[in-house]
């Protein structure tokens, strides 16, 4: 699968990938992030599980590079995943290093991500998932369209701790209805 979008290319992961020159990047106050650039062990290791992912048959995880057109730079990863009973729903994902935060890459990545899952995947549900307490986040993926169905009480175990979260999701068919901008 590979997206283009005005600012940004969603595409495989590629060998070459896990042999970048990495720019270093300055410190940021927030917590250590899932695809924070400042650690490249743990980059390179989801980098290596993605391409792994480009070889199932039948594919079901499409784990994409997130890249800036103009400098090709590689700033996070944004997916899908079928679910194991209902192949037509999928879990949706974006992170990003934090030095790409608050540019519109997030809603311009998963904008393009939510076409593919309801045109070419022809699924029918797609869900992602957040702390409650995220309104980056939050903000994200209502401004997308995506409802919000649940709050799970501690359901989660992250950071040494049992946390809560939120479950957002929205439908092929609502998806095709949304205003378009």
């Amino acid at each position: 699968m590979r997206l283009v979008t005005p600012r940004l290319v969603l595409r495989n992961f590629i060998e070459a990938d896990l042999a970048r020159e990495w720019a270093p990047l300055k410190p940021v106050a927030a917590a250590v992030q899932p695809f924070d650039l400042r650690d490249l062990p743990a980059v390179k290791r989801q980098v290596h599980d993605a391409i792994a992912t480009c070889r199932e048959e039948p594919r079901t995880t499409w784990d994409l590079a997130v890249v800036v057109s103009e400098g090709e730079r590689l700033i996070g990863r944004a997916g899908l995943k079928r679910g194991e009973r209902e192949p037509r729903e999928a879990l949706m994902w974006f992170v990003s290093d934090p030095s790409s935060w608050n540019q519109g890459y997030a809603h311009e990545a998963l904008t393009a991500l939510l076409g593919a899952a309801f045109g070419p995947l022809k699924l029918h549900r797609v869900t992602a998932e957040t702390s409650p307490g995220n309104a980056g986040a939050v903000g994200l993926f209502e401004s997308l369209g995506l409802r919000r169905e649940a709050h799970f009480v501690e359901n989660a175990f992250a950071g040494g701790r049992w946390v809560d979260t939120a479950l957002y999701a929205t439908l092929d068919r609502e998806w095709a209805a949304r205003p378009k901008p």
